[in-house]
């Protein structure tokens, strides 16, 4: 069962964490006449000063994981609070996903708003490394999709929310939704379409 981890304090963060997770809040404006660069390390650093704040890290005991475990805990807890029984999935075969409940298994995929390059890209091999869950499970598996993940996967070049997608990505989405497996937006589990 889904226990709220006692680092986060979702009562008093909440707010600022749905917000990061369906819009950039570290668009900073450029008062010191930093480059682009510089601007970008600076928000970076903000960011991930923030995340690892708000699951209980001190400045000297940061992780880079932080985006995995708050996207994970903001998952379940929207979810538990929407009246759905969250819990970690007994391990199949190997295979250990991040939450289930009735009638779905989880697998969430966060990205921070600030760390540029392709390391969204990745999120396309989850079909293909849980195909199986569907069937082992006896549930579909909804890959939920949080913060610049969701924003880059329905306005970036690798959409898969949307109607402006191509034919031949539209059939991949088709083929994996055939298999019980698609993309979920977290703003979507925020909004109850679940």
């Amino acid at each position: 069962m889904y226990r709220k981890p006692s680092c986060m304090n979702f009562e008093s963060s909440l707010n600022s964490i749905c917000k990061w997770c369906i819009s950039n809040p570290f668009i900073g404006k450029n008062d010191n006449n930093l480059s682009k660069k510089q601007m970008n390390e600076k928000m970076n650093k903000a960011e991930k000063n923030w995340g690892n704040l708000l699951i209980g890290r001190s400045p000297e005991n940061q992780t880079s994981q932080w985006t995995t475990i708050l996207g994970e805990s903001i998952v379940a807890e929207i979810l538990s609070s929407q009246g759905h029984t969250v819990y970690r999935p007994k391990n199949i075969n190997g295979y250990k996903p991040d939450w289930e409940i009735e009638d779905a298994i989880i697998e969430v995929k966060t990205r921070n708003w600030t760390t540029s390059g392709t390391a969204g890209e990745k999120v396309f091999g989850v079909p293909y490394k849980y195909a199986e869950i569907p069937k082992l499970y006896g549930k579909p598996l909804k890959i939920v999709c949080v913060a610049y993940q969701e924003y880059e996967l329905t306005h970036g070049k690798t959409k898969v929310f949307g109607e402006d997608i191509s034919t031949e990505k539209k059939e991949m989405l088709a083929f994996w939704k055939e298999r019980n497996i698609e993309f979920v937006k977290f703003s979507d589990i925020i909004n109850n379409k679940f």
